[in-house]
């Protein structure tokens, strides 16, 4: 299955429904950085008070800025599944 397709699917399991337009931004992000940063996202996204696109979006472009690698964002996606603060990634304040 191509990988934009599970990330669809997880989209769609931990945010919501998807649209054309969030297709299309999780292939262009794709580009840009690892499954395992979008699925972190993804992630952090479905666990926020009110998840979006938008919110997702920025989450993005901090870890872009920040410069999180594969194994960052994974590790940080199981701590924070375990309840745990993840160990890389900060918000900016």
């Amino acid at each position: 299955m191509e990988q934009v397709s599970l990330l669809a699917m997880e989209y769609r399991a931990f945010v919501g429904p998807t649209t054309d337009y969030i297709l299309a931004q999780l292939r262009y992000w794709l580009e840009l950085t690892s499954d395992e940063v979008m699925t972190y996202a993804i992630h952090q996204t479905g666990m926020a008070p009110r998840p979006s696109w938008r919110y997702m979006l920025a989450i993005l472009s901090r870890c872009q800025r920040q410069g999180v690698t594969a194994r960052q964002a994974a590790a940080d996606d199981a701590l924070t599944y375990a309840g745990m603060s993840p160990l890389y990634q900060r918000p900016e304040v």
